[in-house]
């Protein structure tokens, strides 16, 4: 029964987060595109972001039949949501903080905070994630 469990699992486990992460990222988006009024949308507008968050992924994962080219993509999209993403909200906050005239220094801020090393992840994340599209779309 443990190799069924450990068979079973991930599969079972992305199609229970898929539809919490696809409403999670429509609503998301619905607020960004809406601002304010994303509390006051109505029920046809919040089911279009959430279709539209929900359904590129579904026609994607129909067109790929191989586990390992599956899993490779996501490693190369992991890459830019660890690496790049991160550094680039640090980056334009802090610019946007210095719009208005606040303080870039908080409580939370290291040395791995500072501009350098967010421009040092940022352009690490960026050549690992063309040096691996490379090496898969090459097949090397």
């Amino acid at each position: 029964t443990i190799k069924y469990f450990t068979v079973c699992f991930p599969a079972v486990d992305v199609v229970s987060a898929f539809p919490l992460n696809a409403l999670t990222l429509g609503n998301t988006m619905l607020s960004f595109c809406c601002g304010e009024d994303a509390t006051q949308a109505n029920k046809e507008k919040k089911t279009k972001f959430r279709l539209l968050a929900a359904v590129p992924p579904i026609c994607v994962a129909l067109s790929f039949r191989e586990l390992g080219k599956i899993t490779a993509y996501t490693g190369v999209a992991g890459l830019v949501i660890t690496f790049v993403f991160p550094a680039l909200l640090l980056i334009n906050s802090e610019k946007v903080l210095n719009q208005k005239g606040l303080s870039t220094e908080t409580f939370y801020f290291r040395y791995e905070a500072s501009r350098s090393v967010c421009w040092l992840v940022f352009l690490f994340g960026v050549f690992s994630t063309i040096f691996c599209l490379g090496m898969l779309l090459t097949g090397w």
